[in-house]
């Protein structure tokens, strides 16, 4: 089975306001809380975490990581 690491993130609020287009809506910002890897197949997340942010509503955000900076095509490259 193949597994697929991923960075885990929680949402939190800021206690600020935002507004687009008219309407104003509560800021919140991602925090990130740990890696995990994640099944393939199956799409079930495998690790465990051992701290609970406070305030914490009980969802996780799963993200692809960011590339590494070798990995990352380079803006100047001409074809």
């Amino acid at each position: 089975m193949a597994s697929i690491r991923k960075v885990v993130c929680i949402s939190y609020k800021t206690g600020k306001n935002v507004t687009r287009n008219g309407q104003s809506y509560p800021d919140s910002k991602l925090l990130t809380v740990g890696s995990a890897f994640v099944d393939a197949e199956s799409g079930r997340i495998k690790g465990q975490f051992l701290a609970v942010p406070p305030q914490w509503d009980g969802e996780f955000l799963i993200l692809d990581p960011l590339p590494k900076r070798d990995e990352q095509p380079d803006e100047h490259a001409t074809s």
